[in-house]
C-alpha cells in the first residue's frame, strides 16, 4: 500500500499537478509536436479556447491589433518604477521565420514615448568627422541598442562595439556612452543608467522572443546595403513604419497599423516627462519624435524618425537637432494567458506562467514532454510497510507571485534614504541587566555601545521605533503607572563609533490611564499610537489615533473593543500601527471580539478616513508604500493587497502558515517569516523575491526582524521538560548572516515574543 506525504503545501502542489495533468491529458490527442511548428493544429487551438473559458483568461492569439499590455517596468532618472504600457501592432507573426523559437508571436510597442535618450554618443576618435563629433548612426554599434538589450547593472552593460568592416577608422572608435558623449542636452546620456531589462522579471524577459532584423547601412562609411541583428527589444524600421520608398533597403516588412501619419504619432509619458533631465521636451502629454533603426544612407551621423506629426525626418545620432524619444518594441509568444479587457484603462497582463528552461508561458506541450516538474521520490518503508511518496513542489509562478516580484523589485524607491543608508543597525534592551541601558550596534561588523535609556529606575520601556537614522522614537511606563511617549536622539558616525550625546524628551502623555500596545512614526512631529482603556471589565476599548505633537492635536482613527488578553495568549502579538514608507497611509493588525479574529484596517493618513478592511488577518507588512503582504492562517495562505485596486492576490512562494511576515526591500527584495513561533518546532525562514530563492531555513529558532538582506535578527530556544510553549526560554539571541548561516551572539534572554527585550531595526517599523 502507498501512502502520500500530506501537509498543506503538499496538498496544494498535488492539486496542481492533477490540473496540470489533465490539462495535458487534453493535449495528448496531438501527436505532432507544438514548439517550432507555427501552426499548432485545430485541436490544440480548440483546448485553448477552452481553458480561456473555463478561466476567463485571453490567449495571446486570440489578441488584436490595438490592444494594449502591461508588461515590464521602466524607470527614466531616480524616480520609482512605473509599469509600461505596451500596444499591439500585430498579433499574426509577423516576423514569421525570424523569431526563435520559431513559434507564433504577437509584436508590441510601447503606447508611448517612455524616454529621451541619445541614439550614439559622440566618436573622438573616429576618422569620419561627422561621427566624431555628432555620434555614429550605424544601429549595430549603437549604444541604444545596446543598452535597450542588457539586465545589468548602471554602468556596467556597456563594452565597445567595434568593427572591422566599412571605412577604414570609422566603425572601431566606440566611447562610453556617458552624458558628455552628447553635448547638446545635459545628462540626457546613460551615465548611472541601468540596462533596460534590468527591471524586467526573468520570467518576463524569458518570455520576449529574440528576432533577426534587417538593418540598412549608410552609402558614405559603411559601404551600404544591409545586414542583420539578434534583438530581443528593438527599435522599427522606416519599411516597418510606412515609408518603404524612403528606404534604401527593404528592412522587413510594413505593420497594417501604420497606415497614415496620424497612426504614427506618438505623446510623451507622463513619467518621461516629470523626471527627464533633457530641457527639451514637451510639458504636458504631447506627440513628440520617436527614434527609428534605419540610418540616412547619404550621412554617416544620422538616423531616421517619426516627427512629432508622423512625418520621416532624421536626427543626428547625439540629437544635436532636437530631442528623441524611444519607443521599443518587442515580439512575445503567443500561446501566453491573459487577464484584463485589452483597453488602455484595464490592460492585458500575464497570468499563466509554465516555466521551464528559463522560459515563460511556454505550451503545455513540448517536444512530447510535460512542462510541469513532477518528482516522486520513493523513500523508505515506514515501520507500517508502506512507501511515502513525497511530491516536489511544481515551478509554476502564479499571478500573485509575479506581481510580489515585481513590486518588490521596485519597492526600494517608496523608502527613505536614511533606511537604506544606516545599514543593519539594530537596537534593543536586554531586560536581563539590571542597569537601565539600550544597546546600539550599527553592524555585524561594528562594536556595540551602550546609550543611555530614557527609562529611569522605576520606569519601563514598552515599545522602540526607528523616526530616522539618528532618532528613535519609544513608549515607556514612568512612576505611578503613566505611560508616554518620546524620543531619544544619539550619534553614531558612518564606522559605528560612539559619540558623546544622547538625549531624550517625553512628547505624548495622555491624562487617563491607558496601556500603550503599539507606536509607528511619520516624522518626529506626528505619529500614531494603538493602545487600550484601563478598565476592570472584561471587555476593553481599543484606540488608534494619530497625534501631531506640534499643535497638540490628536484625531481618532478606529475605535473597538477587544478581549482582556491572558499574558500567555500568543494573539496579542497581533496587535500591531504600521505606517506606510512614504508616510501617507496607515494599516492597524488587532483582534477584535465582534469579528473573533485578526482583522487588518486599512487608512488613508491626508483624510483621516478608512480605505478598507480585511479579515481573517495573522500578520501584515508593508511592501513599499502601496502593497501590503499579509497571512491568513484562517485561509491558509499568503496574500499580497493592492491598496489603490482593493484587490488581494494569493502568494504561493511562501509557506501558508507564515507569521511574522518582515520585509527589506533591497536586492530585489527580501521577506522573512516564522512558523510555529512559540513552540519547540519553531522555525525562521528568508527567502529572496528576485529568484524566490531561499535565503535561509533554521529550525528551533524565530527570525525577530530583518536588518538588511543579509542579515537577520533571531532568538534561539531551549526546550522545558514538559514541551509546552510557557517552558520554552531563550538561550540567545544576535545576528544571523544569511549567506554563511554564521550567528552572532548579542544578548542571553533574548525575544520579543515573551518580552524579555524591545527591540527596533530600521525595517521592523513597516
Amino acid at each position: 500500500m502507498i501512502s502520500i506525504v500530506k501537509n498543506r503545501i503538499i496538498e496544494r502542489t498535488t492539486t496542481v499537478m492533477i490540473i496540470a495533468v489533465l490539462l495535458v491529458l487534453l493535449f495528448t490527442g496531438c501527436s505532432k509536436k507544438v514548439v517550432g511548428e507555427v501552426n499548432e493544429g485545430s485541436l490544440l487551438k480548440d483546448t485553448a479556447e477552452d481553458i480561456s473559458e473555463t478561466y476567463n483568461l485571453t490567449i495571446g492569439s486570440s489578441l488584436k491589433d490595438g490592444d494594449y499590455i502591461q508588461f515590464g517596468n521602466y524607470q527614466v532618472e531616480d524616480e520609482g518604477y512605473n509599469p509600461i504600457l505596451w500596444i499591439v501592432i500585430d498579433s499574426s507573426s509577423h516576423y514569421l521565420n525570424s523569431v526563435n523559437p520559431a513559434v507564433d508571436h504577437i509584436t508590441l510597442l510601447s503606447a508611448n514615448i517612455i524616454d529621451i535618450r541619445g541614439f550614439d554618443a559622440i566618436e573622438p576618435k573616429n576618422t569620419n568627422e561627422l561621427r566624431r563629433s555628432y555620434g555614429n548612426s550605424r544601429y549595430r554599434t549603437s549604444n541604444i541598442r545596446q543598452w535597450l538589450n542588457s539586465n545589468r547593472g548602471a554602468n556596467d552593460w556597456w563594452m565597445a562595439q567595434n568593427l572591422d568592416d566599412g571605412e577604414s577608422g570609422t566603425n572601431n572608435a566606440d566611447e562610453p556612452p556617458s552624458d558628455e558623449g552628447f553635448l547638446e542636452f545635459t545628462n540626457i546620456g546613460y551615465d548611472d543608467k541601468e540596462g533596460f531589462l534590468r527591471l524586467f522579471t526573468t520570467d518576463e524577459i524569458g518570455a520576449v522572443l529574440e528576432t533577426t532584423l534587417v538593418v540598412g547601412k549608410n552609402t558614405v562609411t559603411d559601404s551600404g546595403g544591409s545586414e542583420r541583428v539578434i534583438d530581443k527589444v528593438f527599435l522599427l524600421s522606416l519599411t516597418e513604419v510606412g515609408f518603404e520608398s524612403r528606404a534604401e533597403v527593404e528592412e522587413g516588412k510594413i505593420f497594417e497599423l501604420f497606415e497614415s501619419d496620424n497612426s504614427r504619432k506618438a505623446e510623451v509619458s507622463m513619467q518621461c516627462i516629470d523626471n527627464t533631465n533633457c530641457l527639451d521636451k514637451p510639458l504636458e502629454n504631447k506627440n513628440w519624435c520617436w527614434w527609428l533603426r534605419s540610418p540616412s544612407p547619404g550621412f554617416p551621423a544620422s538616423i531616421f524618425m517619426i516627427s512629432n506629426i508622423g512625418a520621416v525626418l532624421y536626427s543626428t545620432a547625439d540629437m544635436c537637432e532636437g530631442s528623441v524619444g524611444v519607443r521599443p518594441a518587442l515580439n512575445l509568444k503567443s500561446d501566453l494567458y491573459f487577464s484584463g479587457s485589452g483597453t488602455k484603462d484595464d490592460p492585458y497582463i500575464i497570468v499563466t506562467d509554465t516555466i521551464e528552461s528559463g522560459e515563460i508561458g511556454t505550451s503545455i506541450v513540448e517536444e512530447d514532454r510535460i512542462t510541469e516538474k513532477v518528482v516522486e521520490d520513493i523513500g523508505e518503508s515506514s515501520e507500517s510497510g508502506e512507501v511515502e511518496i513525497t511530491i516536489e513542489e511544481d515551478t509554476i509562478l502564479s499571478s500573485g507571485d509575479k506581481l510580489l516580484q515585481s513590486v518588490c523589485l521596485i519597492g526600494i524607491d517608496d523608502y527613505p534614504k536614511w533606511a537604506s543608508n544606516s545599514g543593519s543597525i539594530v537596537v534593543w534592551e536586554d531586560s536581563e541587566r539590571e542597569e537601565k541601558i539600550l544597546y546600539i550596534r550599527r553592524s555585524p561588523d561594528s562594536p556595540t555601545w551602550a546609550i543611555q535609556s530614557p527609562a529611569g529606575e522605576l520606569d519601563k520601556l514598552i515599545d522602540l521605533d526607528f523616526v530616522n537614522a539618528d532618532t528613535i522614537g519609544y513608549a515607556m511606563v514612568v512612576k505611578n503607572n503613566k505611560e508616554v511617549v518620546g524620543l531619544l536622539q544619539f550619534d553614531l558616525d558612518d564606522s559605528g563609533a560612539k559619540l558623546d550625546y544622547s538625549n531624550y524628551s517625553i512628547i505624548y502623555e495622555k491624562e487617563e490611564p491607558i496601556s500603550i500596545r503599539d507606536i509607528s512614526f511619520i516624522n518626529k512631529d506626528e505619529f500614531l499610537i494603538f493602545y487600550i482603556l484601563e478598565s476592570k471589565e472584561a471587555l476593553e476599548e481599543a484606540t488608534v489615533s494619530y497625534i501631531n505633537t506640534k499643535n497638540n492635536k490628536e484625531e481618532i482613527l478606529l475605535k473597538f473593543d477587544v478581549i482582556s488578553f491572558d499574558e500567555e495568549d500568543d494573539t496579542r502579538n497581533i496587535q500591531k500601527v504600521s505606517v506606510s514608507p512614504k508616510g501617507t497611509r496607515a494599516y492597524i493588525t488587532y483582534n477584535g471580539i465582534v469579528e473573533k479574529q485578526g482583522v487588518l484596517e486599512i487608512f488613508d493618513l491626508s483624510s483621516k478616513k478608512k480605505i478598507d478592511k480585511i479579515s481573517p488577518v495573522s500578520s501584515a507588512v508593508w511592501i513599499g508604500n502601496t502593497y501590503i503582504l499579509y497571512s491568513s492562517l484562517a485561509k491558509d495562505g499568503i496574500f499580497l493587497y493592492d491598496v489603490e485596486g482593493k484587490n488581494s492576490y494569493e502568494i504561493t512562494k511562501i509557506d501558508p502558515c507564515a507569521v511574522n511576515l518582515t520585509f527589506c526591500p533591497e536586492s530585489g527584495g527580501v521577506i522573512a517569516y516564522n512558523t510555529n513561533p512559540l513552540s519547540y518546532e519553531a522555525r525562521g525562514y528568508v527567502i529572496g523575491c528576485k529568484n524566490w530563492e531561499e535565503l535561509s531555513s533554521t529550525a528551533n529558532c524565530i527570525f525577530e526582524a530583518i536588518t538588511d538582506e543579509e542579515t537577520v535578527i533571531f532568538s534561539r530556544y531551549v526546550s522545558g521538560e514538559s514541551g509546552k510553549s510557557a517552558d520554552f526560554t531563550v538561550e540567545e539571541g544576535g545576528y544571523w548572516r544569511l549567506n554563511s548561516k554564521w550567528a552572532l551572539h548579542l544578548t542571553d534572554e533574548f525575544s520579543t515574543f515573551n518580552n524579555n527585550s524591545i527591540l527596533a531595526t530600521a525595517w521592523s517599523r513597516y
